[in-house]
């Protein structure tokens, strides 16, 4: 078709106008709803100095401007697309601007991973008008399975990424997230998108008054049910039990990457002071501490084992043999002082005897979670399985070992075998804990597995155990998103969480999501608290993503349906010109 032949609505769309009106530009549409999906994000008022209002509210009507894009019946240009997708890159620039603060480079892959987000708006967008449009699905049905079959797929691609969720909105609204037990974080996706689908349709003026009223019932009565469920499964007391007594110990050590000496002491007697004041608050409490955590990396002593094996110092090569004893010292000291036992982030060097390295042992490096007892022997590890790309590990340097030279990392972090249930004895009896470490949190499909793994296994933890260290976000947001992550974890497998953060935010998380304890960010800070242990199981631990890839599958049925149909009641030019502008 020659340029002058183009329809008026391509016309409108094809190119920004300065006569344009603002709310017919799709990235000022999409700018719109990205601000109101972040300022409803944890963590994001608080910039402000207004956290304490409920902006997990405005998470059940902030992507109506989204939808609104869906409901256009005009078709989007190539320039629309572009303008849909920069608009989702500005939200995740906005939610995910603290990857600025860990290193001088990382401003680098700052832009980068918002631009690979982005695209999940623009397929949503793209994905549910096909739908509604020529499929003549109902957006507020449409859209929340569009949406929840993307942040699947965003969960699982590229070893994942879900942090910033539009479920995560909801994290102080505990009745609103306990079909997470059910339905996963997805579920609550699902239904904060139809009441976004459904304001959307009672502003649009071309919808009709049939139309109106059966995305408010639809709505309505789905609201009602999750919230009716959640009054009842936070009701439901009766499998609960009083919990060890536990210590989070929060330092305050800021991340480096150009350590001076004598850091790691400076470290261990920090961690080693909060530790003394936690105990002695609850002596003073009469509540004697089982069990001491530490967060990730806090014990700075290297851990040096042989074959995967708790090793004594004797037995390691004459190389080793001060990491050794420097490592037993301390947790003979602790177990000693506190005469109780530790969970402690350490890195562990782990040795296998080589007939072709210079030391006869080939060394793997990883991020662990050490169990100590009572009486200072490291009785069980946990190491991290699910690595963080570009900070743990570089993708492809196992066979490109040069790649690390590009990088101020020294090398990558070893893969952990699997999931591990510690057994530890308390005052209330024995307890089963399940370890991980910092971002595995993010991924619920990561911690579901560990948790149907070891139930599967006659080993169902008692409790949740997360170590992390954030210092290197500086107090930021991410905080706020990462505690939001391990609520819904909580929720997701009706097992109560710990959470150890070196500055923060270190929190008790009882099995419905809530938080009982909290610290403060970037302060020394101590928890001593009996988390009540759940008895339940969830349907959600049991049997996985299932509601997730049934909007998968729901999505692809729906875009086949869109195919072989015709118009879908929007008329013959419009249908095709929408056809022809997004194939």
């Amino acid at each position: 078709m020659p340029p002058d032949a183009s329809s008026p609505a391509e016309r409108s769309d094809a190119a920004p106008q300065a006569k344009q009106p603002w709310r017919r530009s799709p990235l000022a549409v999409m700018l719109l709803g990205g601000v109101l999906v972040w300022l409803s994000q944890p963590g994001t008022a608080r910039m402000f100095g207004l956290e304490n209002l409920p902006w997990g509210l405005l998470g059940w009507a902030a992507a109506a401007p989204w939808i609104a894009l869906v409901l256009r019946p005009e078709p989007l240009s190539r320039w629309g697309c572009v303008q849909v997708w920069l608009g989702g890159v500005a939200y995740w620039l906005l939610l995910l601007y603290w990857i600025c603060y860990p290193h001088p480079l990382t401003p680098i892959g700052w832009p980068l991973l918002a631009g690979y987000l982005g695209v999940y708006p623009l397929a949503f967008v793209l994905i549910s008008r096909r739908v509604v449009h020529r499929g003549g699905a109902p957006v507020w049905v449409a859209a929340p399975i569009v949406w929840a079959a993307l942040e699947f797929v965003q969960a699982h691609l590229f070893t994942g990424f879900l942090m910033g969720a539009l479920s995560h909105t909801q994290a102080r609204l505990p009745l609103v997230i306990q079909i997470s037990d059910t339905a996963g974080a997805y579920g609550v996706s699902f239904v904060l998108m139809m009441s976004a689908a459904c304001v959307a349709v009672l502003l649009d003026r071309n919808s009709h008054q049939q139309r109106r009223v059966a995305a408010a019932a639809t709505t309505a009565a789905t609201a009602l049910a999750v919230l009716y469920y959640g009054f009842v499964r936070i009701n439901d007391d009766t499998a609960t039990r009083p919990g060890p007594s536990v210590a989070l110990i929060q330092g305050d050590t800021r991340a480096t990457w150009d350590p001076s000496e004598g850091r790691d002491q400076r470290i261990l007697d920090a961690q080693l002071r909060v530790t003394r004041q936690a105990a002695k608050a609850a002596g003073e409490a009469g509540r004697p501490v089982d069990l001491f955590i530490w967060p990730e990396s806090m014990f700075r002593a290297p851990v040096v084992t042989l074959a995967n094996r708790p090793t004594p110092t004797t037995e390691l090569p004459e190389l080793y043999q001060r990491f050794g004893r420097a490592a037993e010292e301390w947790f003979g000291g602790l177990a000693a002082e506190q005469g109780a036992a530790f969970l402690l982030g350490v890195d562990r060097f782990d040795l296998t005897k080589s007939d072709t390295a210079e030391t006869g042992y080939d060394q793997t490096i990883y991020n662990t979670a050490a169990l100590v007892d009572h009486e200072g022997h490291a009785t069980a590890f946990y190491d991290k399985t699910h690595r963080v790309p570009f900070g743990e590990y570089i993708p492809f340097a196992e066979n490109m070992p040069g790649l690390y030279f590009l990088t101020p990392m020294s090398g990558g972090l070893g893969e952990g075998a699997g999931p591990v249930s510690m057994p530890l004895e308390t005052s209330i009896g024995p307890v089963l804990l399940a370890p991980n470490i910092c971002y595995e949190t993010v991924i619920p499909h990561v911690i579901r597995r560990q948790v149907a793994e070891l139930t599967a296994a006659g080993k169902a933890p008692d409790l949740l155990v997360n170590i992390t260290n954030d210092a290197w976000f500086w107090g930021a947001s991410e905080l706020d998103l990462h505690l939001a992550c391990g609520q819904f974890r909580a929720v997701e497998n009706r097992t109560p969480m710990v959470i150890a953060a070196n500055t923060g935010l270190s929190a008790v998380v009882d099995s419905s999501g809530r938080v009982r304890n909290l610290t403060r960010r970037m302060q020394e800070d101590f928890i001593v608290a009996a988390p009540a242990l759940d008895g339940r199981s969830s349907f959600y631990s049991r049997h996985g993503d299932w509601f997730a890839l049934g909007c998968l599958a729901g999505t692809v049925v729906l875009l086949l349906l869109s195919c072989s149909k015709g118009d879908g009641g929007m008329g013959k030019a419009a249908s095709t010109a929408e056809a022809r502008q997004q194939e």
